[in-house]
């Protein structure tokens, strides 16, 4: 149990501790334009992640009441 909760504490860390990442400029372009921030499609990684956490959650879950019901 102590496992599982500091798991999920640092998992929640990392998930809310993100900040803006910018793109790495050329050193040859021109000074005054702005980075571009790397942010196209992070909502869609961001909802497969949560779909291959949810999916790996119900494994573990159904695991778990299979062998409380063996018990």
């Amino acid at each position: 149990m102590k496992k599982k909760l500091i798991y999920q504490l640092s998992s929640l860390f990392f998930f809310l501790n993100v900040i803006p990442v910018m793109a790495q400029t050329d050193p040859g372009a021109d000074p005054d334009a702005v980075a571009a921030p790397i942010d196209q499609y992070v909502w869609v990684l961001a909802l497969i992640g949560i779909v291959y956490t949810l999916i790996k959650l119900n494994k573990v879950r159904t695991i778990q009441k299979i062998k409380l019901v063996k018990n």
